[in-house]
Order: structure tokens, then C-alpha cells, then sequence
């Protein structure tokens, strides 16, 4: 697993309300949908908190919270492959 401590977390009080408030009606639109940060799929640091944690401290159910499965090596590439083809195509 990769650690993502190093970027400061700089949401404000509201920001973080609005953001969790955004996701609960998301969430009752789309309630089988994987909330994921973009950190989860590529080594950088946006957002810069760890999202599952965030998720957890917010009351979120664990069905719509994304962990990576534990993929073989083969697998591991594959996947990899795919979420950087995902990320470059703006569909998150």
C-alpha cells in the first residue's frame, strides 16, 4: 500500500462538510457506486488526505468505499494499465 501523508490536507471545516454532504447525495442517486480518490489509482497525491480513512470518519457504508483488490504481479500490471488509461481519460 502506498502512503500519501506527505500533502497537507488544507479542506477547511466547510469544505469538508460540503464535500461529505455532496457525496450523501451522490450516493443516494448512485447507491452501488465505489467512491475512490484519484490517489488510490495513481501515485500522486491528490486529494491530499486518504480517502477510505475520510469515508470511515464520515459514517460512509464500506459498500461504497473503494479498496484495491490484492492482485498476483501479472494482475497487478493489468490493472495498473487500466487505471492509468482511466485517469488519462478524464471519466472520473
Amino acid at each position: 500500500n502506498r502512503s500519501y501523508t506527505a500533502a497537507k490536507n488544507t479542506l477547511t471545516t466547510a469544505q469538508d462538510s460540503a464535500l461529505a454532504m455532496y457525496l450523501y447525495h451522490f450516493l443516494q442517486l448512485h447507491p452501488r457506486a465505489w467512491i475512490i480518490g484519484h490517489n488510490q489509482l495513481v501515485p500522486k497525491a491528490c486529494p491530499s488526505f486518504d480517502v477510505p480513512e475520510w469515508l470511515r470518519r464520515h459514517g460512509f457504508p464500506e459498500q461504497n468505499i473503494y479498496v484495491k483488490p490484492k492482485l498476483n504481479n501479472r494482475n497487478e500490471k493489468i490493472y495498473n494499465n487500466f487505471a492509468r488509461k482511466l485517469v488519462a481519460s478524464d471519466s472520473i
